[in-house]
């Protein structure tokens, strides 16, 4: 199997808004996430409707690097509020996953999702990271910080610099996903393990040591 599992041009239809709902569906172009039978079933089931973006089960899940192309005439602007977009939906997932099992919301500080657009022979790369509600009633806040611009067509150099940072982003990207997926893997397992029995004799549980 490849190492970096990604799906094309993909409607995320089985998310819940981001906002009021008015907002269409987010369709990157191409996004990168965690195959579905990595995560314990039950969590899948729990937060479907932040980290399972399609109802195809062959999709990735949690997606949390996506990339963005447009072509001379496209429109940078629009590029950069579907980055947005992207980065929004994946900071969200993974903050779901952080935080299941928790007693409160986990709000680090960290960005754990990285969005690229590709416009005009220009790479750019942003991360992407999520706030607490400033106020009662009000929606989490999500900010977009630039990493840096590369100039693929200038030369053999650029290129090969904006070709590793996107290699190196999308690696890290599953390192970080990797991790909050293990960890709520052991979190839900943890919690659903049986207790002892009551009827347990105290030496089929217990070592005595005598110096």
């Amino acid at each position: 199997q490849d190492k970096h599992f990604s799906a094309r041009k993909t409607k995320f239809g089985n998310l819940d808004p981001l906002t009021d709902g008015t907002i269409v569906p987010a369709n990157p172009d191409l996004f990168y996430g965690a195959r579905p039978e990595q995560l314990d079933r039950r969590i899948r089931d729990e937060l479907s409707g932040h980290i399972i973006p399609s109802t195809m089960e062959d999709k990735p899940m949690a997606p949390n690097f996506y990339f963005e192309a447009k072509g001379p005439d496209g429109s940078a602007a629009v590029a950069r509020r579907q980055a947005c977009y992207d980065g929004a939906i994946g900071a969200r997932g993974l903050q779901s996953l952080q935080s299941h099992f928790q007693d409160e919301p986990v709000y680090d500080s960290n960005a754990y999702t990285i969005t690229s657009i590709y416009h005009n022979g220009q790479l750019q790369m942003y991360t992407t990271h999520i706030t607490p509600p400033v106020g009662p009633g009000k929606l989490p806040e999500y900010h977009m910080t630039q990493i840096n611009t590369w100039g693929l067509t200038g030369n053999a150099d650029a290129f090969r610099q904006g070709a590793t940072a996107f290699r190196n982003g999308r690696d890290l990207a599953k390192e970080w996903r990797d991790g909050f997926i293990s960890t709520a893997n052991e979190r839900v397992g943890s919690l659903s393990a049986e207790p002892p029995t009551l009827d347990s004799h105290p030496s089929d549980t217990t070592e005595t040591y005598i110096p």
